[in-house]
């Protein structure tokens, strides 16, 4: 069993971030040097082909550092070649119902759980195809398939959502749904609290976690106290900025 599903099977709390524009593959030791147990690979909104992936995954391997890749839609062709590449898990953005997420785990776990296409001599086995058997029992156990809750119709369906077979955890994506919601960013509102609290929940019955991808640190305790067990805090951008903008404010007085 992989590192951080150790960590929740304890019932402890993981930290990450995200990786929103940078491709220097080290970036992700720098990331487990600081203390974090995972990264995600924002291949929703950012710019990363495949091999910027692959890099980075590959360093990540390296450093025992979780891999997860945003996707950006729901397609055999990328969900194949970012798991070939070497990632961990996929973050699945913007699911509305049970259906969504289970063509993805038919697209990344292999039979009897899945429809995955096999191709032996690559990142993902190690370049080891001798007990392809054993490969594949272990990538359908360690691969993660994380549903992100960032619409009211995902919100609705995600006790369904959450037990889906192959299903590891479901995530609130919180300036989404504080749209849809009617709240932009208004994070305190009954109707966020509310919502955040019933993903929470959905998780717990159906035995897995749940988790929240924000900057804002008072949301990420918030949700700790609701029982969540997984959490990216900010991204490599956001924190380069907040350092400098804290010491340029403090240097110059």
């Amino acid at each position: 069993m992989s590192h951080l599903k150790m960590e929740f099977v304890e019932n402890k709390n993981v930290f990450g971030t995200m990786l929103s524009e940078m491709y220097v593959p080290n970036i992700v030791r720098i990331f487990k040097r600081s203390g974090f147990d995972f990264v995600i690979v924002d291949c929703e909104h950012g710019s990363f082909d495949y091999t910027n992936v692959a890099n980075i995954a590959a360093v990540a391997k390296g450093v025992n550092l979780t891999c997860i890749v945003r996707i950006p839609k729901i397609d055999r062709e990328c969900i194949l070649k970012y798991l070939e590449a070497g990632v961990d898990g996929l973050l699945v953005p913007m699911v509305s119902s049970a259906e969504e997420i289970k063509q993805v785990v038919d697209y990344a776990k292999y039979a009897p759980l899945g429809k995955r296409g096999i191709s032996t001599l690559r990142a993902h086995t190690d370049y080891n195809s001798s007990n392809m058997a054993e490969y594949i029992e272990r990538a359908n156990r360690d691969t993660f398939i994380i549903p992100q809750i960032e619409t009211v119709a995902g919100l609705e369906a995600v006790g369904e959502i959450a037990r889906v077979e192959g299903v590891d955890g479901v995530v609130v994506g919180p300036n989404d749904l504080s749209m849809e919601l009617g709240i932009l960013g208004d994070y305190q509102h009954p109707l966020m609290q509310d919502a955040m609290k019933k993903v929470a929940d959905a998780a717990k019955d159906a035995g897995s976690w749940s988790g929240i991808i924000s900057s804002n640190k008072k949301l990420l305790l918030q949700c700790q106290d609701l029982g969540m067990q997984f959490f990216s805090w900010n991204s490599e951008i956001g924190m380069i900025m907040e350092s400098a903008k804290g010491t340029l404010s403090y240097l110059r007085g």
